[in-house]
Order: C-alpha cells, then sequence, then structure tokens
C-alpha cells in the first residue's frame, strides 16, 4: 500500500487577537465564518496530483491558528463548532521576556481539537507568561 502525501492550499488561517476572550460568535461571526471557510475548502494535492474533490476537514488538514495574549480564554463553543466541522483550533499565547518587558514572543500552539476518542474541553491559559531568555 502506498502511503499518500496530501497538501491543501488555502487550508489554514491565522487569526491574531488583542482581546483575551475569544468566542465563537464575536465581530460579525468572524470567527465562525473561518471555520465555516475551513471546513469547506475542497482540491488538493494528494501525492503531488490535483484532486478537486478531496476534502481537507476530512482529512485533518483544516486549521484555524489564534494568537492570543497570554491569560487570554477560548471559548469552548469554538471548539466544539470547529470539532464538528473537521477543522482544527491551534492556540499560541504571547510570551513576554522577564528581563525585558518590550521582548515579546509567540508560545508553542496548542491543539484544542485532538479529538479522536478524547473528550473536548475548554483551555485557559495560566496567568501572564514571563520568560527569561537569557536561560537557555
Amino acid at each position: 500500500m502506498n502511503p499518500h502525501m496530501y497538501i491543501f492550499p488555502g487550508a489554514s488561517i491565522v487569526e491574531i487577537k488583542f482581546r483575551a476572550l475569544v468566542t465563537l460568535n464575536d465581530q460579525n461571526g468572524q470567527i465562525k465564518n473561518f471555520i465555516d471557510y475551513l471546513a469547506d475548502v475542497q482540491g488538493g494535492y494528494d501525492n503531488g496530483k490535483w484532486d478537486p474533490t478531496l476534502s481537507a476537514s476530512q482529512h485533518g488538514a483544516a486549521r484555524l491558528n489564534l494568537i492570543m495574549p497570554s491569560g487570554g480564554v477560548v471559548d469552548p463553543g469554538i471548539v466544539k463548532y470547529a470539532t464538528s466541522n473537521g477543522v482544527q483550533v491551534i492556540v499560541s499565547f504571547t510570551e513576554q521576556a522577564a528581563s525585558n518587558e518590550e521582548r515579546m514572543r509567540v508560545g508553542k500552539g496548542r491543539n484544542l481539537t485532538m479529538t479522536q476518542g478524547i473528550e473536548v474541553k475548554s483551555f485557559f491559559s495560566s496567568s501572564s507568561v514571563l520568560v527569561d531568555w537569557d536561560k537557555r
């Protein structure tokens, strides 16, 4: 059996939020619209050959990447809606340097929708993350 390598152009959206609470229906349904779009992405490459019948969401390739301030909260409704539509939600939080508050970076992303037999839970981050970048 030949392994398949799938590539889905346009199956990922990165959204940067400056608010600590992100809900499903905020900003005129922006997040919901992103999820709806990603769930409907059709067409992709199967081992380098274009196949218009491939679905990104059916192959686990549709992703909404949220970047939020540390201490932020993702509404569990987002995770539930995305999961029911085959879209992964990846959340990354900003981190501030302990030695210089002007230095910031985006932390490692966490997949909130890994649901193969796992209960979907909302993710609440801890308080602000201070990072000492001088230590390796």
